[in-house]
């Protein structure tokens, strides 16, 4: 080759280079940041007045759309609920929980006093 190195050498060196661990850490993440951006941009664009409600919206839309193609969504926090009720989703997503606070909490992966109750 031009850079002095054969094919066979040139792949054996990206292999090594990028691990499928890169790979999968770098997929984990995007899903990870794609969901915040869905909780904020929910809720915040659908209070946040007229001009910013079609934001909220579209994110919504995505959700629904998401769950409909087989993902799991869940709605956390009063505002959250009521905003998601209020165009009429409320029954397309996975969950729709009323408490926030439980929300983070489930998503920092602690164990929820509801749940465990029912997972009893």
């Amino acid at each position: 080759g031009g850079m002095g190195i054969t094919p066979v050498q040139y792949i054996n060196q990206a292999e090594t280079a990028l691990s499928f661990t890169h790979v999968a850490v770098g997929l984990i993440k995007s899903v990870i940041f794609a969901s915040l951006i869905a909780v904020a941009g929910c809720r915040a664009g659908i209070n946040s007045g007229r001009s910013s409600a079609a934001v909220g919206q579209a994110a919504t839309e995505a959700v629904v759309t998401a769950t409909q193609n087989g993902g799991f969504s869940l709605i956390g926090g009063g505002d959250s609920a009521a905003a998601i009720n209020n165009l009429g989703y409320g029954d397309k997503v996975s969950y729709v929980s009323t408490g926030g606070g439980a929300l983070l909490e489930y998503m920092e992966g602690k164990t929820l006093p509801g749940v465990a109750i029912l997972e009893d």
